[in-house]
């Protein structure tokens, strides 16, 4: 079968062929000596020829796309014909058929810099020419440089969650003179080790990042590379910003975030009382559940810690108390008894599910008059073995 590509046969397909696109150009750079060796280890390593590349010349990548009447991607069996001209100056070359593909996002190599082209596609199906044949805009192949630009900017399109984790799409705009190869590099921006992409032969400037933490902010950075993957453009280009927040993407979902904290809480303290010497009152705590627990969406405990918090100027004349109690996910009270007079305690509580561990919510409870009992004149040496590390730090604390 032949056909006559001419910009008048159409048949009745009923497909429209979109204008065709110049996503990138990229021209061999100027080896340096470094690049040279480089390359040469590269290659031997590899078990490949010796030489410095197969292809020296300039290429540019196409992509178009053939869309049904109501706007979506046709499945439709097609083939595409690709063909340019050029001009260099006043001279202006006739058109010649380059390609015979049937995918929409092709390269097309051997191509001169400092030379401008047009391209041309034609779509063929089994009754003919599908559409009118379209070109892109003329575009200009840049000159053999010793580096590559670094990307202009560097932008996150959109973010979603799948599973238990966020997927971010980010996307790019290239240097002045273009380029189509190019490494991302994320991480956390508080800790971790960079991840990398190597993007290459893409149809868009996007990429997609996933398993990223909820409620976590990163660092994302793109560099241009040259066709072999041994140049960058430095300083990189970055962005950072911060993964959704688990709880309001996921509804809630105790299975997949760490849960909402206690709430509305309470603390009623009790008459002063002696016990072993000791004036001491018990404190009455009260709280509601997580608004959001259901059957299907439940917590699994709650944990509570008390210790004393004095001033640092006294932590080392009060006598350390403190302790912890693991409570049923059903609860909404407790009493911690024998607390210290003339003391305050911090009171802390963490609710654990399946997704993780809640935020602390810490109240205070002051029985008496704070530490007005202690006079730091009338106490001796060997009185003062509490230590602010003892008051402070020697209690428990939930973790993953």
């Amino acid at each position: 079968m032949s056909f006559v590509f001419t910009d008048n046969e159409v048949s009745a397909a009923n497909v429209i062929l979109t204008k065709p696109t110049v996503v990138c150009k990229y021209t061999p750079l100027l080896p340096d000596q470094d690049m040279i060796d480089r390359m040469l280890k590269y290659r031997r390593s590899s078990d490949v020829s010796d030489g410095l590349g197969d292809d020296n010349s300039s290429l540019v990548y196409l992509r178009w796309n053939v869309l049904g009447l109501n706007g979506v991607s046709t499945s439709i069996p097609l083939a595409f014909v690709v063909s340019l001209k050029s001009r260099y100056k006043i001279r202006e070359s006739a058109w010649k058929t380059v390609a015979f593909t049937n995918f929409s996002f092709v390269p097309i190599t051997g191509l001169s810099p400092s030379s401008e082209y047009n391209f041309r596609i034609t779509v063929v199906g089994v009754e003919g020419i599908v559409d009118k044949a379209k070109d892109t805009d003329w575009t200009s192949i840049p000159e053999a440089r010793a580096g590559v630009d670094a990307p202009k900017s560097i932008s996150l399109i959109k973010q979603y969650y799948k599973g238990s984790s966020v997927h971010a799409l980010m996307g790019w705009t290239p240097g002045k003179h273009g380029g189509c190869y190019f490494k991302l590099y994320w991480m956390k921006s508080n800790h971790g080790n960079y991840k990398t992409q190597d993007v290459k032969e893409w149809s868009k400037f996007e990429f997609e990042i996933s398993d990223l933490d909820f409620n976590s902010e990163y660092i994302v950075e793109v560099e241009t590379y040259d066709k072999d993957f041994l140049k960058s453009s430095k300083p990189s280009t970055k962005i950072k910003f911060r993964t959704l927040d688990c709880l309001n993407s996921t509804g809630h979902d105790y299975d997949i975030c760490a849960p909402d904290q206690l709430s509305n809480i309470t603390l009623e303290i009790g008459p002063k009382h002696i016990v072993d010497g000791q004036e001491v009152s018990d404190v009455e705590i009260n709280w509601t559940l997580p608004q959001y627990i259901s059957p299907s969406n439940d917590i699994e405990h709650i944990f509570l810690t008390w210790r004393k918090e004095p001033s640092i100027a006294l932590s080392k004349y009060i006598i350390p108390h403190h302790g912890d109690r693991l409570l049923s996910k059903t609860a909404e009270n407790v009493t911690l008894f024998g607390l210290h007079w003339n003391s305050v305690y911090a009171i802390t509580t963490q609710v654990r599910s399946a997704g993780g561990i809640s935020d602390k919510t810490i109240n205070h409870a002051q029985l008496g008059s704070a530490y007005a009992d202690i006079n730091p004149e009338e106490i001796t040496f060997e009185q003062t073995t509490s230590t602010v590390a003892e008051q402070l730090g020697m209690y428990p604390t939930l973790t993953n």
